[in-house]
């Protein structure tokens, strides 16, 4: 009977839970839940220990210091082996692996996607798309029609994604470092919307 009441209240006990904002600040549940739900994305990963619970902005606005800047330009010349002119604004779309989105579904949907959107931004006036990945699983239905390149020193995932955000997102860095950056699933309109 002990031994019963032991493994019951192992099982039942629940792991701690740490609740975590858009900058990945620790904050409290009642914090988390006064967050609105309809512009933020609600991530939630376990490990063996704790449960996480985020809630973070699916768009960002913000300015770039001139070292990010200059990283991001300079990761993007690397990869790339092409130099940016000063006035070029960066249009990044990022995939982060493998993920249920981009693992299934349509693939000549996606690479129609990604050809459709380098050619309108690289259309656009002084602006250059950038396709960055941060590992090559989940990249065979979008290899066709674009070039992709390895996430130069994590750069981009680093300074916008730091978390794993189904199905790719985007970044757009203007010459002055201002940004906006989208998380998760994106369309095309949205994106040239944004352009």
């Amino acid at each position: 009977l002990g031994l019963c009441i032991l493994l019951y209240s192992l099982c039942s006990a629940q792991k701690p839970k740490l609740y975590l904002g858009t900058e990945l600040q620790k904050i409290s549940e009642i914090q988390y839940n006064k967050i609105e739900k309809e512009s933020h994305l609600l991530l939630s990963y376990q490990t063996d220990s704790l449960e996480v619970f985020v809630k973070m902005k699916q768009e960002i606005t913000g300015v770039l210091s001139k070292k990010n800047l200059k990283n991001v330009r300079l990761g993007y010349e690397i990869s790339t082996s092409k130099k940016l002119d000063a006035l070029q604004t960066i249009v990044v779309q990022y995939c982060p692996g493998e993920d249920p989105c981009n693992s299934s579904g349509n693939s000549s949907f996606v690479e129609k996607k990604y050809r459709s959107s380098k050619k309108q931004i690289n259309k656009t006036p002084h602006h250059t798309a950038y396709f960055v990945y941060k590992n090559t699983t989940g990249l065979s239905q979008s290899k066709k029609g674009v070039d992709w390149y390895l996430d130069h020193n994590q750069t981009i995932e680093n300074l916008f994604f730091p978390l794993h955000f189904n199905c790719g997102s985007f970044v757009i860095i203007k010459p002055n470092g201002a940004y906006y950056s989208y998380k998760s699933e994106y369309s095309n309109n949205l994106l040239f919307r944004v352009l």
